[in-house]
């Protein structure tokens, strides 16, 4: 039996493809960034600067596509989208204790955020 989702679920589940969205869109600036220091010739190995541009663009449509799933609702977006999200933890703990707080804390937000909207997307009504 198949109900229609409340509007709250509704709403976290496109919160929480926004922030995986927001996400896709930082690492989109770093792609366009190493183009921009290729293309000057100012990075110190050009193999690697390729490859992480082309990792990034494999992030960004798996970002994409998971976005996308959880924006409609699809129940297979939810897993990878929290395992993702979760991984993203320790990421910020890393810059905590790096001296980068305020880019951890960002991190840190977008990561629970995005956790507790998926979670709240997955809730059956009815």
């Amino acid at each position: 039996m198949t109900t229609t989702p409340e509007p709250t679920i509704r709403r976290a589940a496109r919160v929480a493809a926004g922030v995986l969205v927001v996400q896709a869109l930082a690492i989109l600036g770093f792609t366009v960034f190493y183009l921009v220091e290729l293309v000057r010739g100012e990075t110190s190995n050009s193999s690697r600067a390729v490859m992480s541009m082309v990792l990034f663009v494999i992030a960004i449509a798996f970002l994409g596509l998971l976005a996308w799933g959880l924006w409609h609702g699809l129940r297979w977006a939810r897993t990878p989208a929290v395992v993702w999200l979760a991984l993203l933890l320790p990421v910020a703990w890393g810059m905590f204790q790096s001296g980068v707080a305020l880019i951890g804390a960002r991190v840190l937000l977008t990561a629970v955020v995005g956790i507790g909207a998926t979670v709240l997307s997955g809730r059956e009504t009815g």
